[in-house]
């Protein structure tokens, strides 16, 4: 079974350079379960601090601003943004690709069925 820093190295080699990867990796460490996520629980960890690093990380996220983002606009300086809490807590995995595997990887482990590619949202 791979390592969280391997598949991090993998997924996304922007954080496995970051300084601040053992942060992230507590950070998704504290807020997923062991026993949920089985053998995919390493998986699930590097997923869930690629998520967060690319959130934290996001240029045209400043002071702060949460959301989807829906549209850009350059002059004059436009952002819109969608947050939606439908799907409750994990809303917020929707907004990288990373969260989007993470969602569907929860799905598989709570016990349905992944046909297909585990990267398009369920």
């Amino acid at each position: 079974m791979a390592t969280v820093d391997d598949l991090i190295a993998t997924i996304c080699p922007s954080l496995d350079i970051n300084v601040n990867k053992d942060i992230y990796v507590e950070i998704a460490t504290s807020s997923l379960n062991e026993l949920y996520f089985g053998t995919q629980y390493n998986y699930a960890i590097a997923l869930k601090a690629a998520h967060v690093f690319t959130i934290d990380n996001d240029p045209a996220r400043t002071n702060g601003m949460a959301g989807l983002v829906t549209g850009r606009q350059e002059g004059r300086n436009s952002m819109r943004y969608w947050n939606s809490v439908s799907d409750g807590s994990a809303s917020d995995l929707n907004m990288t690709h990373y969260g989007q595997r993470l969602k569907a990887l929860m799905k598989v482990c709570r016990g349905g069925a992944l046909i297909g590619n585990p990267e398009v949202e369920m």
